[in-house]
């Protein structure tokens, strides 16, 4: 697999199916080539910010830049997942059989076969993230922590006004994701350069 910065140009002799993250006003643009199945090209506007791509199982391939996410069928050369994002994507992570998709304001917790687990939404901007065996450890802007276990979807731990807002709420805003949401299957991905640390994975 190779990641090749393109021009406009080079980007629109794609094949429109192969454009497989095209944003309305892009800036940047790239073509990811698979060695069996060639060309997929990606247009984006954060002139600062790089895909994030993770590879799962050597079967798929998740790619996510701004506020799109995609997943590639490496065994067939076609799109599992192709989502918009309702925050800007942060990283894509793979924890023992979950795909940790993380994003300014919500994760989003997948399986390996890019159905969805569960999403949860954030009270703050998230600012760092670690994992331990099936948890996940959330720093958020205003220095509290949320900590999630991503095989169950349930809270450990919430800064107080977070749980009273969660149980005072019908989670039918942006923030508390809507319960048929949680049954969708879907995708998502995106590396932000200015934050301070990102993910560390205990091992």
């Amino acid at each position: 697999m190779k990641i090749i910065d393109v021009d406009r140009a080079t980007f629109n002799e794609l094949d429109p199916t192969r454009r497989i993250i095209d944003a309305p006003h892009a800036h940047r643009f790239a073509i990811v080539h698979l060695d069996s199945f060639g060309d997929y090209g990606l247009a984006w506007n954060s002139t600062l910010i790089e895909p994030s791509i993770t590879p799962v199982a050597d079967s798929t391939l998740w790619l996510g830049v701004d506020e799109n996410l995609v997943v590639l069928d490496l065994n067939y050369g076609r799109v599992l997942v192709a989502l918009p994002l309702h925050y800007p994507l942060f990283e894509i992570v793979e924890v023992g059989s979950a795909i940790v998709v993380i994003t300014e304001l919500e994760v989003l917790v997948f399986n390996q076969n890019g159905s969805l687990r569960f999403t949860e939404g954030l009270p703050d901007i998230a600012t760092n993230w670690s994992f331990q065996d099936e948890q996940m450890s959330i720093e958020l802007l205003d220095q509290s922590r949320l900590r999630l276990d991503l095989q169950s979807g349930k809270v450990l731990s919430a800064p107080s006004a977070f749980v009273k807002n969660a149980l005072n709420s019908d989670r039918s805003s942006p923030h508390f994701p809507a319960p048929e949401l949680r049954k969708q299957s879907t995708v998502l991905h995106h590396s932000l350069k200015h934050l301070p640390q990102h993910a560390v994975i205990a091992l």
